[in-house]
């Protein structure tokens, strides 16, 4: 499976649970159509995040429309 630091090499970017909204919005960019449960599971092999947070997060965002 692939890592989000290898998803995102060219970003250089640390990738920290702090960036939760911009990790999400590059996957989603990258890889164009995912389901939530596969964000997170993409997300859990760099660190610990649950469901109910990717979806409060995704909510977040739709609501500033990103």
């Amino acid at each position: 499976m692939i890592r989000i630091r290898e998803l995102l090499y060219s970003k250089h970017v640390e990738v920290k649970k702090e960036n939760a909204e911009w990790l999400i919005l590059n996957v989603l960019h990258e890889l164009r159509i995912m389901t939530a449960k596969q964000i997170v599971r993409m997300m859990n092999q760099e660190f610990p995040y649950s469901l109910a947070s990717l979806y409060r997060r995704l909510a977040t965002l739709k609501k500033l429309d990103m």
